[in-house]
């Protein structure tokens, strides 16, 4: 059976400094895939663009400019934390278009929202961090075969 990437989270089942350290752990491996792949890109007239975001999902579905959100709010109802994929130009455009899209990919590490009549849940990505960083490199190698671009065989 395939392990589900998220589980449900009782708030009051974890705590604010396991998200903290997850969070802190895929900043790291964000750092350290920019600093495997970013060469390839560069030398192809791209940027690859990687960053964990927190956000008010609400709020930024709702097209509110001031969407972000603080770590230390990461318990707070609409709170979401994703790590957001993208490839720029060298002047800092996304590529892609309206009509066939850009190249841009997110992947959701923690969402706490309030179901009407309900009470507060969380949702956690259920993967270990060399996982998530797998799920990332990825997306890097599916963007990379877009825009045909040879990474080196000698990343790990």
């Amino acid at each position: 059976m395939k392990k589900k990437k998220f589980k449900t989270a009782k708030l009051d089942e974890l705590s604010r400094t396991r998200v903290f350290e997850l969070e802190e752990q895929i900043e790291e491996i964000i750092v350290d895939i920019l600093n495997q792949y970013q060469q390839f890109f560069v030398q192809n007239g791209y940027i690859l663009d990687i960053k964990l975001e927190r956000i008010n999902e609400v709020d930024a579905l709702k097209g509110i400019e001031e969407h972000g959100m603080e770590k230390g709010q990461c318990f707070e109802t609409n709170y979401y934390s994703l790590v957001c994929l993208a490839i720029n130009d060298s002047s800092g455009k996304l590529i892609g278009n309206e009509e066939e899209g850009y190249l841009i990919e997110n992947i959701h590490i923690w969402n706490v929202n309030k179901p009407f009549f309900s009470s507060k849940k969380g949702y956690i990505i259920n993967l270990p961090p060399f996982e998530i960083k797998k799920e990332i490199e990825t997306v890097i190698k599916d963007f990379a075969r877009v825009l045909t671009i040879t990474l080196d065989d000698q990343i790990r």
